[in-house]
C-alpha cells in the first residue's frame, strides 16, 4: 500500500494577492460594504479560521489588525510607519496543527470593523448584478 502524495505546499516567502479592482467595481465594492454595515442591526462577531503562511503560530489573546497603507508606491509587504492599523478582532485559539500541516486558529472579529476595513481596500469582491 502506498502512501497518498503530500499536498504541495506555497513557499513562506510567496503571499497570494488578488488583483487591484477597477474604478467601477471599486464604486461597487464600497456600496456593497456600506449597505452591508448599514443593515447591522446589531453588534455581530465573525468567526473567522485564520492560518499562518510562515513560522509562528497564534496564541489565545493575540489581536488581529488591519494595515492600510497610505502610500502603495511599494511592493514589499511589511507594515511602515505611514501605515495606518486598526484592530479587527481577538484570537480564541490556535496552534501548530499537524494535520493541516500548518499553524491554525480561530478568532472573533467584529462585522462593522471588518466591513470598514473591506471597504478601504483596492482589492476586494463585488456583488455582480443579474
Amino acid at each position: 500500500q502506498t502512501r497518498r502524495p503530500r499536498r504541495p505546499v506555497r513557499p513562506s516567502n510567496v503571499a497570494a494577492h488578488a488583483p487591484p479592482l477597477s474604478k467601477g467595481e471599486k464604486e461597487g465594492h464600497s456600496k456593497l460594504c456600506q449597505q452591508l454595515k448599514a443593515s447591522l442591526s446589531l453588534p455581530a462577531l465573525l468567526r473567522c479560521e485564520i492560518f499562518f503562511e510562515g513560522k509562528g503560530s497564534p496564541s489565545v489573546g493575540d489581536f488581529i489588525y488591519s494595515f492600510t497603507s497610505k502610500d502603495d508606491t511599494s511592493n514589499d509587504d511589511s507594515p511602515k510607519s505611514s501605515d495606518k492599523e486598526s484592530l479587527l478582532g481577538l484570537v480564541v485559539a490556535g496552534s501548530f496543527s499537524p494535520t493541516r500541516g500548518r499553524s491554525y486558529g480561530v478568532a472573533f472579529v467584529s462585522a462593522a470593523i471588518f466591513i470598514d476595513a473591506l471597504d478601504g481596500t483596492e482589492h476586494g469582491m463585488v456583488k455582480e448584478e443579474q
